[in-house]
């Protein structure tokens, strides 16, 4: 009788780094992006603008604590969404990373 010896442990081990590079690459390009949207005013919430990942998770974060503020806006001042903007306008690329990074040898 045959015996059957599975790879999916290697095709999994395979994918996480691939998914791994691929988030990597995509919190620099989504962090640039959100960097280009921010407001000019001093460059604070420019500088303070980072992400990182853990395992298969990424996170964006901007310290700064008036930067939801700026990105919701309050009674006295209107919303400048510069986050979002930076997200939506990194779509595409993390799509093509993701299609280039997920692909098997």
């Amino acid at each position: 009788m045959a015996k059957y010896d599975s790879n999916l442990d290697v095709l999994a081990g395979q994918l996480r780094r691939n998914a791994t590079t691929a988030l990597d690459k995509i919190g620099v390009e989504v962090t640039q992006n959100i960097i280009s949207e921010a407001p000019k005013r001093k460059g604070y919430l420019k500088l303070s603008q980072f992400h990182k990942r853990k395992g298969l998770t990424l996170v964006f974060r901007n310290d700064i604590e008036y930067a939801g503020y700026v990105e919701f806006g309050t009674y006295k001042m209107n919303a400048d969404p510069f986050f979002r903007r930076g997200l939506v306008t990194s779509f595409d690329i993390m799509n093509q990373i993701l299609f280039d990074e997920l692909k098997f040898e």
